[in-house]
């Protein structure tokens, strides 16, 4: 065999490798773009625009496109509201507006993994808005809660920036190893992983002694997080070829 035809053979050989790993890098790609979707299904929505049936209310109604505290009912002496529907969804995403509509006083919030709404006996995940006075005027201040056995604990919160009572978009994430991730108003509010729920029956809605509303909910089936992986997989598989393709002209020089 002269050099010539040992040339030849490595850059078959060579060829053949490099061709397998690029086929293995697509089919990986192709693989990964399975379980990721496009775009994420709706599961439900509500916007309050007519009376929904099959919400339970109870110290609340379906007012002007809201879902309002009307203040008929009490916890403890102070007037509340309480609002669920049914909702399975443990991975995907949750977007809903919470409205300061009067008082500064009190807290409201959205358990959006819940298996009851009992404050005594549920297991939840709960974003939860308060108002903190300030020398010059006040901020909502936004908790991050887990409720399990009994036990409520804070595993993050968000001081938004001073201003009057407002309408907050919320949107929370959650993916299958329990990172949740909630943005407030577009803007990136706290980040944990917590594992200690993962089953979900009820939606929920509890407002205690602030004039306070519920619009424009939107649940998904979808985190958002998978194109992440999808994109590592092209990033590697472009390296794949790139450095395929020096091999090969270095070979040819």
């Amino acid at each position: 065999m002269n050099l010539l035809e040992g040339d030849d053979l490595h850059l078959k050989k060579e060829g053949k490798i490099i061709a397998l790993s690029i086929t293995v890098v697509i089919l990986l790609c192709v693989t990964a773009l399975g379980p990721v979707q496009c775009s994420a299904a709706l599961v439900w929505s509500e916007d309050f625009n007519t009376v929904p049936l099959d919400w339970y209310f109870w110290g609340c109604d379906v007012d002007e496109g809201w879902l309002r505290m009307n203040g008929s009912e009490e916890v403890l002496g102070d007037p509340a509201c309480l609002a669920n529907r049914s909702s399975s969804v443990t991975v995907g995403t949750w977007e809903f507006d919470l409205v300061e509509l009067g008082s500064t006083s009190g807290w409201l919030g959205v358990w959006f993994m819940a298996d009851g709404s009992d404050f005594a006996t549920s297991n939840y995940y709960a974003v939860q808005l308060t108002r903190s006075s300030t020398a010059t005027g006040s901020i909502p201040v936004f908790g991050l809660y887990r409720n399990f056995d009994g036990a409520k604990v804070k595993l993050d919160s968000y001081d938004g920036p001073e201003g009057p009572l407002a309408a907050h978009h919320i949107a929370v994430t959650r993916n299958s190893a329990g990172r949740i991730r909630v943005s407030i108003n577009e803007t990136p509010a706290m980040d944990v992983t917590d594992t200690e729920i993962d089953e979900s029956t009820y939606f929920v809605f509890w407002a205690i002694i602030m004039d306070t509303a519920l619009d424009n909910i939107f649940v998904y089936d979808d985190p958002g997080d998978g194109i992440s992986e999808l994109v590592i997989l092209l990033v590697v598989g472009g390296a794949v070829i790139i450095v395929a393709g020096a091999v090969i002209w270095k070979r040819k020089r």
